[in-house]
Parts: structure tokens; sequence; C-alpha cells
């Protein structure tokens, strides 16, 4: 019996397009929610673009895995017409079942202008056993 690459391998995303006017209270943008997968090596990453019309304000974004706890970043404009791409990836060992990614945004407050998020992808994807 041979094992076929696809068997091991696999695959999960979680696409999201134009999430417009973000407020100052986190909001969920995208959850990714894997079927039940084989324990091993997997790929986490993020992949997306934001601008926020405004300067000397932040956005924050953060992220949690199996609702494991929230790692949180920002990003301030230099210009309020600037557009950023940001992609994040790491390596981790996953156990066997099913795992939730999530994803949240927030502008720093009512004053920031509009933040927006114009594309947001979410991956899961096993690379090894």
């Amino acid at each position: 019996m041979s094992i076929e690459i696809f068997d091991i391998l696999t695959y999960d995303v979680a696409k999201v397009n134009g999430v417009l006017d973000i407020g100052e209270v986190y909001q969920n943008i995208a959850t990714l929610t894997t079927p039940s997968r084989p324990a091993g090596q997997y790929d986490i990453a993020f992949s997306f673009t934001w601008q926020l019309a405004s300067t000397n304000k932040s956005a924050y974004m953060r992220w949690q895995l199996n609702s494991a706890g929230w790692h949180e970043f920002r990003g301030e404009p230099k210009d309020s017409t600037d557009s950023y791409a940001r992609y994040y990836g790491f390596p981790l060992d996953l156990p066997a079942g099913v795992n939730v990614l999530e994803f949240e945004a927030r502008k720093e407050d009512a004053q920031a202008g509009q933040f927006d998020i114009t594309f947001l992808d979410l991956i899961v994807k096993r690379v090894g056993a």
C-alpha cells in the first residue's frame, strides 16, 4: 500500500474581501475552522492588506489558535492614503482534531478615520507528519 502525498499534506484556507469601516471595538474579520485533521507539523499563516485613513492613530489586529489566547499587533500609517500588505507565517505541531484560527481587528478610536481590511487569507496547511 502506497501513501499519496495528498493523504499527508492538507491545505485549509478562509478568504475574506472588503471588510470596510472597522470600528473601535474588536470585531471578527474571519474564522477558519479546519476539518478533523491528523496530528502533525503545520504552517499557520495570514496574508492581508489594510488601510487606515489617519496618521498618528493605530490599527490593531489580533489572532488566536484554538482559544489559546490572543496575540495582538498594531500598525500606524505614515500617510493617510498608505495601504499595507502583510504576510505572517510560522510552523508548529498541532494535535489531531479540528483547529480554529480566528482573526479580529479594531481601530484606535473614533477619530482614527476609516479602517479597512481589503482582503485576508487565513491558512492552515500540513507540511509534515
